[in-house]
């Protein structure tokens, strides 16, 4: 997250790290998290395939960097033809402007 002077902000969350031993991970809660995870996909498998894709889709919207610009892309060719190839090329691809 950078500000526009390109200074990075304060980040509103702080990142807390520990390592453990594998046996007290897995005893962790190992069993209330795959139980929860089957629970969660075995509703959602009582969804319609229409209501999954459209729940995926609002998903889509909240996750962080969803809907930012792209980084500006500069593009040299060695002539116009060049130009007008690579630019046929994407027009058939479907893409738009770059």
């Amino acid at each position: 997250m950078f500000h526009i002077i390109g200074m990075p902000r304060k980040s509103p969350y702080a990142r807390v790290s520990i390592t453990l031993p594998r046996e007290v991970l897995a005893a962790a809660g190992a069993a209330e998290v795959a139980a929860a995870r089957r629970q969660h996909l075995l509703a959602d498998l009582q969804l319609a395939p229409e209501e999954r894709l459209r729940r995926a889709a609002a998903l889509l919207h909240l996750a962080p960097g969803a809907g930012t610009r792209r980084r500006a892309q500069i593009i040299g060719f060695d002539s116009y033809e060049d130009f007008a190839t690579w630019k046929k090329a994407r027009r058939v691809e479907g893409l738009r402007r770059s």
